[in-house]
């Protein structure tokens, strides 16, 4: 035993006094040189100097400290814009215009055409078939059934139900329209001369006091001069416009 000991620990000892020796070499620290910089004759700035070599065998990056990049953007910007518009638009209407019936009768004896009773059945079969507006002459006298020799009617119709008053007349033509429901506009006549003034105010009045709607004038306006005309209408005008002019 004591032979094997003695070796080891000289062995041991070796190896101490190495490492104690290689402390002061090895574990120096170390410090990076500063690298010097070279002037080149390149004043320029730019990445290439043709005085170090030849331009296709150079690495286009930077070499040194201090080397200018010039970097370069290539933008390209495209925009697309549509844009579809329709429009479509139908409209599809009727306008029903009012069923303006003219019911004036032929003459014949005793001015039928003219007789409250005919031309009161003429109305109310003008309104029954659903006339808007009925156009009737205006009545001058009664008795017309009687006169023809056809048709029905009733004495009363001439005894108590009117009388001969052209207001009384009238307004039976307005009673046979559904009791005025449906409206009676009376018509002026052919004009005649001087008394057409007179006649269109005379029928105007009958007409509003009676409960009718309106009169016609055709002839005896339009066949005067403009002004005398215009003044003729106005003053019809001004019959309907009156308040003091009202039902009898």
């Amino acid at each position: 035993m004591k032979k094997i000991v003695a070796p080891f620990l000289i062995l041991l000892a070796s190896c101490a006094q190495h490492n104690a020796d290689r402390k002061g070499i090895d574990f120096e620290p170390m410090y990076p040189q500063e690298m010097p910089l070279v002037e080149t004759s390149n004043r320029s700035g730019t990445i290439f100097n043709s005085a170090q070599g030849n331009l296709f065998s150079m690495e286009s990056t930077a070499q040194m400290v201090g080397d200018i990049i010039t970097v370069q953007f290539a933008e390209s910007f495209q925009a697309t814009k549509s844009q579809n518009a329709a429009t479509s638009r139908s409209l599809d209407g009727s306008v029903t215009l009012p069923g303006v019936m003219d019911l004036i009768l032929p003459s014949g004896t005793n001015a039928a055409n003219a007789s409250a009773d005919l031309t009161a059945q003429a109305n109310h079969i003008g309104v029954t078939i659903q006339a808007d507006i009925i156009k009737q002459k205006l009545p001058t006298n009664n008795g017309g059934y009687n006169a023809v020799g056809f048709g029905k009617t009733h004495p009363k119709v001439y005894s108590e139900l009117t009388t001969d008053h052209p207001i009384d007349l009238t307004r039976y033509q307005v009673a046979n329209c559904y009791m005025g429901r449906i409206g009676l506009i009376n018509s002026g006549g052919a004009s005649v001369g001087d008394s057409d003034l007179q006649d269109a105010v005379v029928t105007a009045v009958v007409n509003k006091r009676a409960g009718g709607q309106g009169l016609i004038m055709g002839r005896k306006a339009f066949q005067k001069p403009v002004k005398e005309g215009i003044e003729l209408i106005q003053t019809v005008q001004d019959i309907y416009l009156n308040e003091g002019i009202t039902l009898a």
